[in-house]
């Protein structure tokens, strides 16, 4: 999957998902495998701006302003999140978005 492809559609928490930090980042449970998941800081940052639905490029922009990296790197690390969190379905696409999209 490209950084434009995940412009297709917002991204949520999928509902019932709970994360608890820890010392380098957090656990996040999945309640749709019943397994939980530990991410980095970034990957953190990525999943609190996910609480109400948003896009790629969103949480890209909001990344810019947390973080000194260079924006292909900061591309990269929410393409390859997004990736991961969806394929362990931590998080799912939705259509439209707002504060309610995934419910």
């Amino acid at each position: 999957m490209t950084y434009s492809d995940l412009f297709s559609g917002h991204y949520v928490q999928f509902q019932g998902a709970v994360c608890s930090p820890s010392s380098d980042g957090a656990v996040i449970y999945s309640p749709a495998s019943g397994s939980y998941y530990a991410v980095n800081e970034v990957a953190v940052s990525i999943w609190n701006h996910l609480a109400s639905a948003a896009t790629a490029a969103q949480v890209t922009d909001a990344l810019v302003a947390e973080y000194d990296a260079p924006l292909d790197v900061l591309k990269g690390d929410v393409r390859a999140t997004l990736e991961y969190l969806e394929s362990v379905r931590l998080v799912e696409r939705v259509n439209g978005g707002g504060p309610n999209a995934g419910s």
